[in-house]
């Protein structure tokens, strides 16, 4: 593919996968902006604020959970965790670093946090498809070798991540596409889920359940622990035992608003 667009100077250039962050984050930004029910909500300047926090936030996280999941590569010289240019992010540690920074600001400037995350929540899959186009561009987050499906992947640009010359299964645009869906869900679900909270943490449910089968096909894993639940065998990686966290809190959280609206009614 194309995992570099451009080169600047030294180690810089235009990377595709930063190009597509920054169209989706603007494709999100306009259509919450602009948004009616964002201005009941918040205010234009306290809501610019949250973007550039959560933009900041965003990056910190989800650079922190790559450094984590992958110590190995930077224990020698932990120095290149500071060499973002050279890619490596994980999109669960951005939502959560995301989910957290946020919601201390919310609350300092007394702002109704889960009418707000209900709302940006509906648009964050737009950002993760235009994400993930951006590591199929790269060849990051690639599949496992794939030999008879139709629609296998094969990488041959030198600067990208993923094995060359290997048909692979495409599982960037597996997540890219289910992102998609999920943000067609949560629209058209947003005038049914109306309690606060529960389109924050239908988002959480929809986006945890499908990394984590679509992880299975991934070619990328990293190491991997072994489990066994119903007598089934399962090998799961870091990455699908944190969203398997997430995905049972966020249940949890979903089902116990719809249990306290109906008892408070």
């Amino acid at each position: 593919m194309y995992p570099r667009i451009m080169h600047i100077y030294g180690p810089f250039c235009v990377q595709s996968y930063g190009v597509m962050i920054v169209l989706g984050f603007s494709m999100f930004l306009l259509c919450t902006f602009y948004n009616k029910k964002r201005r009941e909500i918040i205010c234009d300047d306290q809501y610019l604020n949250t973007m550039i926090i959560g933009l900041i936030s965003g990056l910190i996280g989800g650079r922190a959970f790559f450094v984590f999941y992958e110590w190995s590569s930077f224990a020698k010289n932990w120095l290149n965790i500071f060499r973002v240019w050279d890619g490596g992010f994980v999109i669960l540690g951005s939502i959560l670093g995301v989910l957290l920074t946020l919601s201390i600001y919310l609350w300092w400037i007394e702002v109704a946090i889960f009418k707000y995350f209900d709302l940006i929540a509906i648009y964050v899959p737009i950002v993760q498809a235009f994400g993930r186009i951006g590591c199929f561009l790269a060849g990051c987050c690639y599949g496992v070798e794939c030999y008879d499906n139709l629609f296998a992947v094969i990488f041959t640009n030198t600067n990208s991540i993923a094995p060359l010359n290997v048909p692979l299964y495409p599982t960037q645009l597996y997540l890219s596409v289910t992102s998609l869906l999920i943000f067609v869900a949560l629209f058209l679900l947003r005038n049914v889920l109306n309690k606060n909270g529960q389109i924050t943490f239908a988002y959480l449910c929809f986006d945890s359940l499908a990394r984590f089968f679509i992880d299975f096909y991934r070619g990328d894993r990293g190491d991997l622990t072994h489990f066994n639940f119903l007598n089934c065998d399962f090998l799961l990686s870091g990455i699908q035992v944190s969203v398997l966290v997430v995905l049972i809190g966020a249940l949890g959280a979903f089902f116990t608003i719809g249990l306290y609206n109906k008892k408070t009614q």
